[in-house]
């Protein structure tokens, strides 16, 4: 069994829907604060869910040009990537397993990434990003040097959509790639299945089930994208997000845990 866990989720919004976050996601979550990284090139706030997982609402600060220019996330609003955690540090055995899956996919060395919260504290983590294909595709890692509870405090999760956490993060990715980015997923997290990659979760909420990757192929002439799942107690159902920012589409549905 995998020990592999979502971490997060990035969403790319414009500066102004970080310092005042939109109706359209207010509506739907409590934002909790985050900070301005140590590179001082983005700024972030949360939506923190009861199984550990949470949603980045990251932005390049002012909407700076040269900020964004030559960044991983110089993106279209969107959903741009997701990490993955586990204990410890990232293992090295990943990287093995990955290169020997996919030739031409690798991960390269972990680096130090920091950020200020508003109340002085300080965040420290490691990251380990792929490389070979463009980011968002497959994961990244995330790992804390300091406290976990530091990054992810354990508050402000009663969501009035009441999404508990995640359920499935979905890659659609142009028809002739997905087979590939199948197996990369497989054994990024070491296991022997594909099409449906079920991981865990850094906190089990009550009455929900563990979420799952999957791979999908994307409308014709569509680039690759990311859309979310998240789990909302059973019995109760909610109309999903597809909010159109800039030339990009965000797209999160909720669906009923077991």
């Amino acid at each position: 069994m995998t020990t592999a866990a979502i971490d997060h989720i990035i969403v790319l919004l414009p500066y102004k829907d970080i310092v005042t976050p939109p109706t359209w996601l207010t509506d739907h979550f409590i934002i909790s604060a985050g900070g301005r990284h140590a590179d001082g090139l983005t700024e972030n706030k949360l939506i923190i869910f009861e199984d550990g997982t949470y949603i980045e609402l990251i932005a390049f600060i002012d909407d700076d040009t040269s900020r964004r220019r030559g960044h991983w996330w110089d993106k279209e609003y969107s959903i741009v990537d997701y990490a993955l955690t586990d204990a410890g540090r990232f293992d090295s055995s990943t990287r093995d397993r990955l290169e020997q899956a996919v030739p031409g996919l690798t991960y390269a060395e972990p680096q130090v990434g920091s950020r200020t919260r508003p109340d002085g504290v300080h965040v420290e983590w490691e990251v380990t990003f792929p490389r070979g294909l463009d980011r968002g595709i497959i994961p990244f890692w995330c790992h804390d040097i300091t406290p976990r509870e530091r990054r992810v405090p354990r508050s402000e999760q009663a969501h009035p959509s009441g999404a508990l956490g995640v359920s499935a993060v979905t890659i659609k990715t142009p028809a002739e790639q997905a087979r590939g980015v199948d197996k990369a997923l497989a054994a990024i997290i070491g296991t022997a299945t594909t099409g449906r990659h079920e991981i865990m979760a850094p906190e089990r909420a009550s009455g929900t089930r563990k979420p799952y990757l999957e791979v999908s192929a994307a409308a014709e002439g569509q680039e690759h994208h990311i859309e979310i799942s998240l789990q909302i107690p059973a019995g109760r159902s909610r109309q999903g997000i597809a909010h159109k920012v800039g030339n990009g589409v965000i797209k999160i549905t909720f669906s009923a845990a077991a």
